[in-house]
């Protein structure tokens, strides 16, 4: 250590009354979450939602989350229920309505009603739900290319001749 490295480690003592020169430094956790952290965020959302509010639908939680994934991935009520057999196409309707998700080709008088019932809890649910998904597809973008060296296309026109 130099002489003005010295000094100033004595200032830094003194003042400080302690000889630690550097803190611990820890790794900060990140907010974008694995697969199961999200789907996990979307049902304690969906559990809020439930308590406060009255549902028609029968559906399970787990039900309604696989709703709410696949009216965000642009799928009909139909495919939705398509792609599980214990959900008709009815139920459907009935969770998204009770979910607060609405289409522009839903029933006037339907549409209505949830959009009162948004404005009476200030969007909150469907916010929380773009929020919580909007993370994942973020995750997804950032992380899709971490494999991806960008040599594929030099390590494809070399020629190798290894005699083994």
């Amino acid at each position: 250590m130099g002489d003005r490295t010295s000094e100033l480690r004595d200032l830094f003592e003194s003042v400080t009354g302690t000889e630690t020169v550097t803190e611990r430094q820890q790794d900060t956790r990140g907010t974008l979450g694995s697969e199961q952290d999200v789907r996990a965020a979307l049902i304690e959302a969906i559990e809020d939602m439930r308590e406060a509010l009255e549902f028609e639908t029968g559906c399970a939680t787990a039900q309604l989350a696989t709703i709410v994934e696949g009216y965000y991935a642009g799928r009909s009520d139909a495919e939705i229920a398509a792609e599980h057999e214990d959900l008709s196409e009815a139920a459907v309707t009935t969770a998204r309505y009770d979910l607060h998700l609405q289409r522009s080709t839903d029933p006037d008088e339907r549409s209505q009603a949830v959009r009162a019932e948004r404005r009476r809890v200030a969007d909150r649910y469907r916010q929380a739900f773009e929020s919580i998904l909007e993370d994942r597809d973020i995750a997804d973008r950032l992380t899709s290319s971490l494999e991806e060296t960008g040599l594929d296309e030099s390590l494809a026109d070399q020629e190798v001749d290894v005699d083994m």
